[in-house]
């Protein structure tokens, strides 16, 4: 027994000796693998964890063209004699891209190449409009010094030529009903959905209308109007209006798009009844930026498409629906006194109009979300940048500097390529691997590797001691 005592008392002051525990003479190899692996796994563990993957993303200025084409339109001068139009006009619009110009016999070729720079600066190309976008984009806002010398017809078209275009818009027509009784047949509907289709078909290419029409019931329209001491009743535009888009909004559903969504209210009535501007002059509806429009519209009589007292009514609806759409979207038809356009819903110049404004917006978009994205990942060095990223963001930048370049070259306005570039960088620019700051700065990684790091690494530094005080021994 004092044997077997004497040879357990004296493995345990071996045992005590050791720096970790373990006979080293022993366990030697042991020590070994647990040495090589646990370096390599906290080796692999730091790389994975603190890469910071940088796809290579190619330059934006990489590729451009410089040539002079211009949009195509035609324009036809006619002498004064041969002047179909009234006389105080001087220029027409057909419906057509085909503009016609007055011109007198004693104006010479400089007075005629004034008015013709005019109308296409200042109507056709609208150069007002253009520096007005690349204000907004360069986030130089005009200030409320300029705004208040600007009359409120342009303070207006100031807020509506800065809204930026999406590609795709929800028109909601929303006829709120005077009565819980429901009609018998929905052609008025019908015809407002035809009507507003028709419309939407002739911006196909640049912006895509899905255009739905609803019945709404149980708002009170009387609880909202005014009356005058004539007996006329009066919805004053200001706080009375935003309450009933309020009333309005709260009783439609929500909806799972996330295209823009515009509201085109038509308010039934018995008696009809205006609107009140601030000046106290009368106004037909009210239109709203970014929200939709309001009408005011008497009770309908229905019998068939032929009734001329029904297309009267039909026609006021649809033209004050046209009108705020194209406010709406921007496609302003506001000319000088002295100019004259054909009386349809939409001519052929406003829409090629429209889809330079729209194409020169998703140029504009499309530079800000490139240039920001990258400024981005340019100040944020622990940002990780896939390769999925990287190629979407390269793909923009190659449709953009085509788009630009054949623009360039033919004067032709192609927008889908500029539309797939406008999706991909706004794709890009709101991913979440960017912007839900999945990295941290490096003064943070101690904080959080040091707890998971240390229980791994000090065994390693004491088995490195324990080898070295072993080598020591051997070498004696």
């Amino acid at each position: 027994m004092d044997k077997e005592n004497e040879e357990i008392k004296r493995k345990n002051e071996e045992f005590l000796k050791s720096p970790i525990g373990i006979e080293l003479q022993y366990d030697r190899t042991i020590c070994k693998i647990y040495f090589i692996t646990i370096i390599l796994i906290f080796l692999g563990v730091w790389y994975e964890t603190t890469k910071i993957q940088k796809a290579n993303i190619i330059s934006i200025d990489e590729g451009k063209e410089k040539k002079d084409e211009t949009l195509s339109f035609t324009f036809n001068f006619i002498p004064e004699d041969k002047w179909k139009y009234f006389t105080k006009y001087v220029v027409f619009f057909n419906k057509g891209n085909c503009v016609d110009i007055k011109y007198t016999d004693n104006m010479n070729d400089e007075e005629i190449v004034k008015r013709l720079k005019s109308l296409i600066l200042d109507v056709l190309i609208d150069t007002h409009l253009i520096d007005i976008l690349m204000k907004r984009e360069t986030g130089k806002i005009m200030s409320s010094k300029h705004l208040e010398y600007m009359s409120p017809k342009y303070q207006n078209r100031y807020i509506w030529d800065s809204t930026a275009l999406a590609s795709r818009y929800n028109i909601q027509v929303i006829i709120v009903r005077n009565s819980f009784q429901r009609k018998q047949n929905n052609i008025f509907e019908k015809n407002i959905h035809k009507a507003l289709n028709n419309f939407g078909n002739k911006l196909n290419g640049s912006v895509k209308l899905l255009v739905t029409v609803e019945s709404l019931y149980g708002i009170n329209i009387d609880n909202f109007l005014e009356t005058d001491i004539t007996g006329k009743k009066f919805l004053k535009i200001g706080s009375k209006v935003e309450n009933l888009m309020t009333a309005i909004d709260q009783q439609l559903s929500g909806t799972l798009s996330i295209d823009p969504q515009l509201k085109l209210v038509l308010l039934e009535n018995n008696e009809n009844f205006v609107f009140i501007n601030e000046e106290g002059d009368d106004e037909k509806g009210v239109i709203a930026a970014g929200w939709g429009s309001l009408l005011s519209y008497t009770t309908l009589t229905y019998s068939d498409n032929n009734n001329e007292e029904y297309m009267n009514q039909l026609k006021q609806v649809t033209s004050f629906l046209f009108g705020s759409l194209k406010t709406l979207l921007g496609i302003h038809s506001d000319l000088l006194s002295v100019y004259e356009k054909t009386k349809v819903p939409l001519s052929d110049w406003e829409i090629q109009k429209f889809k330079l404004r729209f194409y020169i917006d998703k140029v504009l978009s499309t530079i800000h979300n490139i240039k920001s994205t990258n400024a981005l990942i340019l100040k944020v060095e622990n940002m990780e940048v896939s390769n999925v990223i990287a190629n979407k963001m390269n793909e923009a930048i190659f449709l953009l500097n085509k788009s630009l370049s054949d623009f360039e070259r033919t004067g032709i306005i192609k927008l889908d390529d500029i539309v797939k570039a406008s999706d991909l960088s706004e794709s890009v620019a709101s991913d979440p691997s960017l912007v839900s700051l999945l990295y941290f700065p490096s003064d943070q990684k101690i904080g959080v590797y040091l707890p998971i790091a240390l229980p791994a690494v000090f065994p390693v530094l004491l088995s490195t001691y324990s080898f070295y005080e072993d080598w020591k021994k051997n070498k004696k």
